[in-house]
C-alpha cells in the first residue's frame, strides 16, 4: 500500500485528468471521494477536502488485492 497527501489550489481538473475512470465512492466523510480500479487488482482511493481560501487537501491511497 502507498499513501500520499498534498495540497493544491483546486482539485477538480486534476482529479478528472489523473483518474478519468474513477467512480464516486458510496460514502464519503469529506467533500469528494473517488475510487479507480485497474484490472480489478489495483485500486486507488482519492479523497478531497476543500479548505478555506480555495485550497484542497488531497489524500491518495493505492493498494492491491
Amino acid at each position: 500500500m502507498a499513501e500520499a497527501e498534498f495540497r493544491t489550489d483546486r482539485a477538480g481538473a486534476w482529479l478528472a485528468a489523473t483518474y478519468p475512470a474513477g467512480e464516486t465512492a458510496y460514502s464519503c466523510e469529506v467533500d469528494v471521494c473517488v475510487r479507480a480500479s485497474y484490472d480489478e487488482v489495483l485500486f486507488v482511493d482519492v479523497s478531497i477536502a476543500y479548505e478555506d481560501g480555495g485550497t484542497a487537501l488531497v489524500r491518495v491511497k493505492a493498494f492491491d488485492l
